[in-house]
């Protein structure tokens, strides 16, 4: 859906890593439950790439973000339920 295909926009300008972690071939997907207006409910690791400091800072990104754009009604259920997972490298 073109809701979720938008959100890596939000959260890529927070996805920073240190270089010792650029070069390792590292992913991991993150959960995301998101309000009727935007707000991040809860976000947690889906999936580790095994290298936890990669995992926590793909959280972070993603808990740095203020607000997503409001999601339409059809789908307010699916993504208040976590229905929402961002694969990362983003």
């Amino acid at each position: 859906n073109t809701y979720v295909s938008a959100l890596p926009n939000f959260v890529r300008p927070n996805w920073k890593l240190p270089s010792y972690l650029m070069d390792r071939d590292l992913k991991c997907r993150i959960r995301v439950f998101i309000a009727s207006n935007g707000k991040i409910l809860k976000a947690q690791i889906y999936e580790s790439s095994g290298e936890n400091e990669f995992d926590q800072k793909a959280l972070a990104s993603v808990k740095q973000v203020k607000s997503f754009p409001k999601p339409e009604r059809e789908i307010l259920a699916r993504v208040a339920a976590g229905d929402v997972i961002l694969g990362f490298p983003l």
